[in-house]
């Protein structure tokens, strides 16, 4: 049904993002070292199945993953995401030029962690600078993984602005 979907889409001409929103609540173990290698692999195997059916879908065609339920009130996620990074790179550095390392921040902190209308579904205003912080130290860590491949990769953050448009930030090459 998913390959279904994504053929509609495509073939009306619209990009389509896709990614794992709710998974019953293991990702919110990622955090925990404890419980990160049998998330890893399930997560592993989520994006190997899902890469290897859509790989030569091209650019209109976007992975994402990892923001919503990713344990971002623990310090540990910052080195847990740079581990899921590494698993996306090596498994589509070949085939992808564009890397976003996540997508709409504002939804999964304001959202997720203030306003509690989002996953994780939580109202925890005290948490906010915190989950900013270590969502930008895993943006700057990750894009630092992506380098590493030598390969020539336009990175960038994606949000929402005001009026219904989306932006990209560019990542500068130093």
């Amino acid at each position: 049904r998913v390959k279904q979907v994504v053929d509609w889409a495509l073939d009306s001409g619209m990009y389509v993002i896709l990614n794992i929103h709710w998974d019953g609540g293991w990702f919110s173990k990622f955090a925990e070292d404890e419980h990160k290698d049998e998330c890893m692999y399930k997560y592993g195997r989520i994006w190997e199945q899902l890469t290897d059916e859509f790989k030569n879908y091209g650019d209109k065609l976007m992975f994402e993953s990892l923001n919503e339920e990713g344990g971002w009130e623990k310090d540990a996620i910052i080195k847990h995401y740079c581990d899921f990074v590494k698993v996306m790179v090596e498994s589509l550095s070949e085939e992808v030029t564009y890397w976003m390392t996540f997508n709409e921040p504002q939804c999964f902190i304001m959202m997720g962690y203030i306003m509690g209308t989002h996953a994780p579904f939580k109202r925890k205003f005290l948490t906010f600078r915190g989950i900013v912080r270590r969502m930008l130290l895993a943006h700057g860590e990750g894009v630092k993984v992506i380098r590493k491949t030598g390969n020539n990769h336009i990175l960038a953050i994606k949000y929402f602005a005001a009026k219904g448009e989306y932006r990209m930030l560019g990542v500068p090459e130093s």
